[in-house]
């Protein structure tokens, strides 16, 4: 059965910490090698800055919960994620996104989601939400990091355009599966696009196909699919096999979110409000 790679949810009541299957904790190095026309280093020169930390956390306590991945898709601080990586933000008021960019914390605020893929377990669909990242800064520092004390810097990565599924062929995954906030550094891991499928609610959906022991972990959702340098997907769903490991995202072509979030819908508490910094 398909899951979702955010890190996993436990009860309401136990969920101010944050808890990580065995396989999640183990952190892997950037797979070796590199594709036909870019090597593996030049890849994460240019696509891991424009990866983001994402982190659900309580607003009473400041722990956090649950992590995913993002990246931006322009200079503003908008960014791509998984919807079921924010869903909690939207739905529950004691709940605010912390962004980690640059070894720093910014706020973030989800602007846009699609509440539907929620609503079947299993469901593979259109699993994307933006959200919008700083200029504001938490007050308290998170997972060791440090409140951002410049302007957010925002590196878009490349998003291909065709509305063509791409060719089967080397991808990576670039995301924090595993790290659980212990480094601010993605980590890229190398599997082979192996199939196209259509979603009932007309995404589509690419599988992926990784040894079972180097493979996107939860953490991942919401991570950039990369071939050559470009993004041609969104890791969202894992089926884990004996030998390999099965990823399922949405194609860059079904980047489209339905459920615009007004910016005050969670607003934060003055003893949780960010600061702005110059």
């Amino acid at each position: 059965m398909p899951g979702p790679m955010g890190s996993p949810r436990p009860s309401r009541r136990a969920r101010r910490v944050v808890a990580l299957r065995a396989a999640a904790c183990v952190a892997l190095a950037a797979a070796a090698g590199g594709t036909a026309d870019r090597p593996a280093a030049a890849v994460a020169a240019s696509v891991g800055p424009g990866v983001v930390l994402l982190v659900t956390v309580d607003k009473h306590t400041w722990q956090p919960y649950e992590y995913g991945s993002a990246f931006f898709f322009d200079g503003s601080g908008d960014a791509y994620t998984a919807s079921h990586v924010v869903a909690d933000a939207v739905r529950d008021t004691n709940v605010m996104l912390v962004a980690v960019v640059n070894h720093a914390e910014y706020a973030a605020r989800v602007a846009c989601w699609n509440p539907a893929m929620l609503g079947a377990p299993g469901a593979i669909g259109r699993d994307v939400a933006i959200v919008h990242v700083g200029p504001e800064v938490p007050l308290f520092p998170l997972w060791g990091f440090a409140p951002a004390t410049s302007a957010l810097a925002a590196v878009p990565l490349r998003i291909r355009t065709s509305s063509a599924p791409p060719r089967a062929g080397a991808v990576r995954v670039v995301g924090f599966g595993g790290r659980a906030g212990h480094s601010p550094i993605p980590v890229e891991r190398e599997g082979r696009l192996t199939g196209t499928a259509r979603a009932p609610d007309g995404a589509t959906i690419l599988t992926m196909r990784f040894p079972a022991a180097a493979a996107p972990v939860n953490g991942d959702s919401g991570a950039p699919v990369v071939d050559g340098g470009v993004v041609v997907g969104l890791a969202a769903w894992v089926r884990t096999r004996a030998v390999t490991t099965e990823v399922d995202a949405v194609a860059a072509s079904s980047f489209g979110c339905v459920a615009h979030v007004p910016a005050g819908q969670n607003p934060l508490r003055p003893t949780d409000a960010p600061i702005r910094r110059p």
